[in-house]
């Protein structure tokens, strides 16, 4: 145990100091690479040509076999920690001879959520086909199987997300510091934990919150919680992510929070301000949305979505069933909106609003475009109209 602290510890170190020489390689390349052409145009740091691509990827795929080659070697030559190693190995084989059910009213020891042991139930299905004894060697190695192959799938995933930000030589060193790493080596390989495995789920769930996709991350959050509950450890990251994409985008934690209290003040100064701006008509903001009319229900609607600022809004019949001042506030939002550099993408029925707010216009028949009509004084009503009638949708053509 002395001598895989020390190693560990060992490779920690190591890693820490060949961080700064990698990354000054990696910008000395990129800074090469990011020179001008001959054409005299200054090239982006990511634009590079196929052969570079093809050489960084096969430094990757050469890296990527030596840290499997590693951990396959390394898992077979040491049996790993002794008790957990004998808990996954007696829960692999109880679980695909007893079933789930029966695993978890048994009277034995069992800490781990049905995730992994839905992994471990595959894990003991391999052993039973090729008939291996439970404590031999090829089944010490297939029980660590799952952290290895979550090892290599968080590589490759680290090396793809680095390929979105550098050239894939670089990439591909980004990545082998995290598959050679001596310290992930042994929790996986030597050790047997399973770390590994609900570690590739938080780092795909981190990468989805970057790439503002939340919906997906919670699923994945999930899962990596059923595999290991030591996944909650994360759930702050997830909240950020809620916090940033889901509220205000200029949600201000010191504006809203008084020494980790909500400043109920400032909140409802910031309803007020809503309520002013966007004339919702109402007795206070603590009455329920549904007894407003519909015009201000609209009105809700649209302060909390228009609020966010966001660079695109889709606006799908914003104005319909409500009275006509109403309707001009909205009409008016849309243009201060749109003044203001926001895309609005404005689908209406109502023709005279469509030609008075928009600045291109899509025609759309029986689900088709079938024009695009650049809007100034000659367009109107009539306009749209005449081409809706006189366009064959098979065709896009006049009739």
């Amino acid at each position: 145990m002395a001598a895989i602290n020390f190693v560990a510890i060992a490779g920690l170190i190591a890693m820490l100091l060949c961080y700064k020489p990698v990354c000054s390689f990696i910008r000395g390349k990129e800074a090469a690479y990011g020179g001008k052409n001959g054409s005299g145009k200054k090239e982006s740091a990511v634009s590079y040509g196929a052969a570079d691509a093809k050489t960084g990827f096969m430094i990757f795929i050469f890296l990527f076999a030596v840290a499997l080659l590693i951990r396959l070697i390394a898992a077979a030559i040491y049996k790993g920690n002794e008790t957990d190693m004998n808990c996954f190995l007696l829960w692999s084989q109880s679980v695909f001879t007893d079933g789930l059910k029966k695993f978890y009213l048994s009277d034995s020891f069992h800490d781990y959520p049905p995730g992994y042991m839905y992994i471990l139930y595959v894990v003991g299905a391999i052993r039973a086909l090729f008939s291996w004894a439970w404590d031999s060697t090829a089944s010490i190695v297939l029980t660590k199987m799952p952290a290895i192959i979550a090892d290599m799938v968080t590589g490759w995933l680290i090396y793809k997300i680095a390929c979105k930000r550098m050239r894939e030589t670089g990439a591909a060193l980004v990545s082998a510091l995290y598959l050679l790493c001596p310290m992930i080596i042994l929790d996986s390989a030597v050790w047997g934990q399973t770390d590994s495995v609900f570690t590739v789920f938080m780092l795909l769930m981190c990468y989805l919150i970057s790439e503002k996709k939340l919906i997906p991350s919670y699923f994945v959050f999930a899962i990596g919680i059923l595999i290991k509950p030591q996944s909650l450890f994360f759930t702050p990251v997830l909240i950020c992510g809620i916090i940033d994409q889901v509220f205000l985008e200029d949600f201000n934690w010191k504006k809203f929070f008084k020494n980790g209290i909500i400043n109920r003040k400032a909140v409802r100064s910031y309803g007020d301000e809503m309520v002013d701006q966007y004339q919702v008509l109402c007795k206070s903001q603590d009455v329920s949305i549904d007894s407003l009319s519909g015009g201000n229900i609209q009105k809700v609607v649209v302060a909390r979505e228009w609020n966010n600022k966001p660079k695109l809004m889709i606006a799908e019949q914003p104005t319909r069933g409500i009275d006509i001042g109403a309707k001009a506030e909205i009409q008016q939002v849309v243009l201060d909106l749109a003044s203001q550099g926001m895309g609005v993408v404005f689908i209406s029925s109502e023709l005279e609003e469509v030609v008075r707010l928009s600045d291109d216009i899509e025609v759309l028949k029986d689900r088709h475009k079938i024009a695009e009509i650049e809007n100034d004084d000659t367009v109107s009503q009539a306009t749209i109209v005449e081409t809706i009638a006189n366009t064959n949708v098979n065709t896009g053509k006049e009739a």
